[in-house]
C-alpha cells in the first residue's frame, strides 16, 4: 500500500491529510457561527450610563464573584444595595488625598505651598479640581482641570504610602460578611475620581469586594452621584426601590445623598463628624464604627448571628 493512504472505501482512495483538513473545515465553520452569533448578541446589550465602570475587571472576578442583581426565587429576600463612600468610611488616607493634589498643583502650576481654605472632606473630586485652580489664580478650564487630575493619579501611590493610612475598625470584617450574603450587592458612591478610588482600594487590599462604582468626576454636587446610582438601578431592574437602597458614609454629604433618592442613610462618625452631628444632618441609622455587630448587620442586611 502506497505510503500516505488508507484502505479502499466506497469514493476510493483517501487521504488521511485531506480527511483532517476536511475535518478541520467544519470545526472552524461552526466556531465563526458560533462567533457571530455571539457579536451580534453583543450589538444589541443596551449601553450602561457612562459614569458607571463595572468593578473589579472581569479577568479578576474570581476572588469576589459577582451574583445576580436579582433572583427569580420568589422566597427570596429582596436585594439590597450598599453603596459605600471610601474616605472616612472604609479607610482613613491620613491626609494623602490632599497631600497629593497640592502636590500636584505646586508641581504641575509652579503654585506655591499654601494653605488653601478649601473643605475637602465629603466633595466631589470634580468640586476641588475647580476649587484649588481657581484659588490659585488659574483659570479652571477643562484643560487645566485635566492637567491637574492627570498629575493628582501620578502622585496618589506615593502619598499614601507615605502617610501610611488604614482601613477603619471593622472593614475588613464587615466586608468579608457581606460577601458572604447572597442578596447583598456591594458598590461605590464616591467623590473620588475613578482611577484614584481603585488606587486607594488597591493599596488597602479590599478592590475586590465593590462590583460597580459611582464617581466623583462629573459632578460638583454629591447628591448628583446618587441621582446617577439610581438611574443604574432602575437600569439593571426595571426599577428602583429606595428601602432596599443602601447609601453608607461619614458625612452630612452621604446623608444629603440618600435623602436625594429617598434611600437609606448608614452614617459613621469615623470621619470626623459626630454622632451628634450626623443625627442632626438626618441619618436614618448612625454608629460609631461599622465593625460588624448584630445592629449594624441587622440595619444592612436584616439579620442577626
Amino acid at each position: 500500500m502506497p505510503q500516505g493512504t488508507t484502505c479502499q472505501g466506497a469514493t476510493g482512495w483517501r487521504s488521511p491529510t485531506g480527511r483532517a483538513l476536511r475535518l478541520h473545515d467544519r470545526q472552524a465553520g461552526q466556531v465563526r457561527i458560533v462567533l457571530l452569533v455571539f457579536l451580534n448578541a453583543v450589538a444589541h446589550v443596551p449601553r450602561l450610563p457612562i459614569n458607571f465602570r463595572i468593578h473589579p475587571p472581569r479577568a479578576l472576578r474570581r476572588e469576589c464573584p459577582l451574583r445576580p442583581i436579582s433572583g427569580t426565587n420568589q422566597d427570596r429576600r429582596m436585594t439590597r444595595v450598599l453603596l459605600f463612600d471610601i474616605d472616612g468610611t472604609l479607610l482613613h488616607g491620613r491626609g494623602a488625598g490632599r497631600l497629593a493634589m497640592l502636590r500636584a498643583l505646586r508641581d504641575e502650576f509652579n503654585v506655591e505651598d499654601q494653605a488653601f481654605d478649601i473643605p475637602f472632606h465629603g466633595r466631589t473630586d470634580r468640586f476641588l479640581l475647580r476649587a484649588l485652580l481657581t484659588s490659585a489664580g488659574i483659570e479652571p478650564t477643562a484643560e487645566q482641570q485635566g492637567r491637574l487630575r492627570a498629575a493628582y493619579r501620578q502622585r496618589l501611590p506615593e502619598c499614601l504610602h507615605h502617610c501610611a493610612g488604614e482601613l477603619l475598625p471593622g472593614i475588613p470584617q464587615l466586608l468579608e460578611r457581606l460577601r458572604m450574603e447572597t442578596d447583598v450587592e456591594l458598590g461605590l458612591l464616591t467623590g473620588n475620581l475613578p482611577e484614584t478610588a481603585k488606587l486607594k482600594l488597591e493599596h488597602f487590599g479590599v478592590q475586590y469586594y465593590f462590583w460597580f462604582g459611582v464617581y466623583g468626576d462629573r459632578h460638583e454636587d454629591r447628591r448628583e452621584l446618587a441621582y446617577e446610582a439610581r438611574q443604574f438601578l432602575i437600569h439593571q431592574r426595571g426599577k428602583f426601590d429606595p428601602a432596599t437602597t443602601l447609601i453608607i458614609g461619614d458625612t452630612p454629604d452621604d446623608i444629603a445623598c440618600a435623602k436625594a433618592i429617598g434611600a437609606v442613610s448608614v452614617a459613621c462618625s469615623t470621619g470626623g463628624f459626630s454622632i451628634e452631628q450626623l443625627q442632626t444632618a438626618g441619618a436614618d441609622h448612625v454608629f460609631e464604627t461599622l465593625e460588624p455587630t448584630d445592629q449594624l448587620m441587622h440595619v444592612l442586611v436584616g439579620i442577626t448571628d
